[in-house]
Order: C-alpha cells, then sequence, then structure tokens
C-alpha cells in the first residue's frame, strides 16, 4: 500500500529525466528456495536453503531474530543479498565464506568469516557484509559463494 502511494505521488510530480532512481534492490531478479520460519523463546528462527540477487549467491542462510519489524521476512532476502553482491569481488576463481554478523538497530556488527574455501579476502568479505542495512535485531550466519559459479558451489562442499 505504502509503495502504491510512493508510485501516485511520483508520478504526480516526476523527476527530471536526468536524475537517476535511488537504488532499489526489489528491482532486480531475485530467486528464493525453500523458506522456514518459526518462533519459540529465542525469538523468530528464519532458515532459507539458498538465495540469489541480482546474480549473487548465497546458501545455509539461518537468522535468530528477537525484534523483527512487519514485513521482515520479506525485506531480509535483499537486505542479505546487497552484501552478498558487493562481496561478489572478495574472491579470485570461485569460493565460499561461511559467515555470521549481529544486526543491531539499522547496523551489521560483529561480521566474521568463520571458515572458508578457494580464495577468499575475508577483511574485503566483512567490509561487505557490514554495509547490509539490518531489518531486524538477532543474529544470523550464511555461506557466501564468491565468484566463478561452478567453482563456488564446489567450494560450499568443501567447507567444514
Amino acid at each position: 500500500m505504502l509503495l502504491l502511494l510512493s508510485s501516485l505521488a511520483f508520478a504526480a510530480d516526476p523527476a527530471p529525466a536526468a536524475a537517476a532512481p535511488a537504488t532499489d534492490v526489489s528491482a532486480g531478479a531475485v530467486s528464493i528456495g525453500q523458506v522456514q520460519v518459526s518462533k519459540d523463546a529465542s525469538g523468530t528462527r528464519l532458515e532459507i536453503d539458498q538465495f540469489e540477487v541480482d546474480g549473487a549467491k548465497a546458501v545455509a542462510l539461518r537468522c535468530t531474530l528477537d525484534k523483527l519489524p512487519f514485513m521482515g521476512t520479506v525485506l531480509l532476502v535483499p537486505a542479505v543479498g546487497a552484501g552478498v553482491k558487493q562481496a561478489q569481488t572478495c574472491a579470485t576463481g570461485g569460493a565460499a565464506a561461511r559467515t555470521s554478523w549481529t544486526w543491531e538497530g539499522t547496523s551489521t556488527t560483529g561480521v566474521k568469516v568463520e571458515a572458508s574455501q578457494g580464495s577468499v579476502k575475508a577483511d574485503c568479505v566483512v567490509k561487505a557484509l557490514q554495509s547490509m542495512q539490518a531489518v531486524g535485531q538477532g543474529t544470523c550466519q550464511a555461506v557466501v559463494l564468491m565468484g566463478d559459479r561452478a567453482a563456488a558451489e564446489a567450494a560450499v562442499g568443501q567447507l567444514k
């Protein structure tokens, strides 16, 4: 509803032709595998077996969130996908990294590369994932695939 109202307001007062629209992750291609959501005493648990945003892929996304805003599960994949997309330059060839992070307020903190396979620049991955805008409050982990897709998928199978 809000998006519809924003679109109507924009249509009534169009921007000049030279102006570029704001970055909108939802405008890109998004593919999501199996999703499981459950709630218990520790918070909302969200598990997504794999997802892809604009060609950037991650697998085994697991989050335990204390606070999740309305529509938070819908916003989570594009938010994480933006960080995964930035991480694509953090490896040569094909590689995979098991990562974890904490979302507090709107910030991503405590990003770690827990394990990696292939030629991964861990500090680059940390920086890329720190750029994510949090959509809840809690902890997450995911395996980020980088570089050549076939080699990255093979690297996932070799992660310990």
